[in-house]
């Protein structure tokens, strides 16, 4: 019986996998319609089969410092690109300066955690906003333990239950709004894990992770380093691991690893050079561009840097080269899926 048990099992989930799999390229040919947001990186939209789905609730969470509100930042200036109201709840009081008028990008610093969520329940039900950012989970704070006396002792349990009540209700009202909600939460580590078991967990109790229909952890692979010329001299740069932990509306893709300039976000037209390096679009750079709508620079064979710069001063040949990387990447799905 347990054979059988497994056998029917494994039917299920190999069936389940399949079934993403065959959705995942039709997903891709609605990348620039309303179902989905633009995370800024052509290499993560491809990963996430499409970018930010629209009336979902999503969570990036990582270490310190390892690049979370340069993600969620980069999100948020595609969403600006793309003419899309935005609001920002900055829990941190660090959320960086963004160009932007404020018919377009709401910014707001609630004081505990109850004003937070009722800010947030009154943005969607407006629906007028495409994006809400809350930056962070962690430093959520309630009311109660706000105006407490600093030597209590007692454990706050009032943040996770407000969390999750807050979720709950999301879950039916997101949908209907199309209002896409993106959390970022801190890893930490747990004093009650057992052994062998992970020490790390988010902030915020289990609400959000549960609740949230795409997940994604940033990782940290090298220091911050200086970026070098151009105008960019006083900015830093820091190498990351972007992995699609939970994916609800397709499969996971492969981890992607890229440049966050923090403060800025992802650079689109360098996230267009390595995906189409990775799906061998640009794998001549003497040849001329083919018919199936490969975009090939002419000319002296240039580096990934030289290839961006030229993307920055013609958007046009930087929009064929990623259709061309969205077709690559369609094609390279059908293959594994036949």
């Amino acid at each position: 019986s347990s054979l059988a048990f497994a056998a029917v099992t494994g039917a299920i989930a190999w069936k389940t996998w399949t079934a993403r799999r065959q959705r995942a390229p039709q997903q891709v040919e609605k990348m620039n319609t309303k179902n989905f947001l633009s995370t800024g990186s052509l290499t993560l939209d491809l990963a996430l089969c499409g970018g930010l789905p629209r009336g979902r609730m999503v969570e990036i969470f990582g270490e310190p410092q390892s690049g979370k509100t340069s993600l969620a930042l980069s999100c948020l200036r595609a969403a600006l690109r793309n003419k899309q109201s935005c609001a920002v709840l900055d829990v941190d009081r660090q959320w960086p300066h963004c160009d932007a008028s404020e018919d377009q990008l709401l910014r707001a610093r609630p004081k505990n955690a109850e004003e937070a969520m009722e800010m947030m329940v009154d943005l969607v039900n407006s629906r007028q906003y495409d994006l809400i950012i809350l930056d962070s989970v962690a430093s959520l704070i309630s009311k109660e333990e706000l105006e407490a006396d600093i030597s209590s002792t007692e454990v706050g349990f009032a943040v996770p239950k407000l969390l999750s009540r807050f979720c709950t209700r999301m879950e039916k009202i997101l949908p209907e709004t199309g209002t896409t909600i993106i959390f970022t939460n801190l890893l930490r580590n747990s004093r009650w894990s057992d052994y062998g078991a992970d020490s790390e967990v988010t902030c915020g109790g289990n609400a959000v992770k549960y609740r949230c229909s795409l997940r994604i952890a940033v990782r940290q692979l090298e220091r911050p380093r200086w970026s070098e010329g151009g105008e960019d001299e006083d900015v830093k740069a820091m190498k990351t691991l972007l992995e699609v932990v939970k994916n609800k509306d397709g499969p996971k893709g492969p981890p992607v690893e890229c440049d966050l300039l923090l403060g800025k976000g992802i650079s689109w037209e360098s996230s267009v050079v390595e995906a189409a390096m990775d799906l061998h679009v640009l794998a001549d750079a003497d040849a001329e561009s083919d018919a199936s709508g490969a975009v090939v620079f002419q000319g002296q064979a240039r580096q990934p840097s030289d290839w961006a710069k030229v993307l920055e001063d013609d958007p046009k040949i930087c929009q064929q080269l990623a259709k061309a990387c969205r077709k690559a990447w369609i094609r390279r799905m059908n293959w594994m899926t036949t």
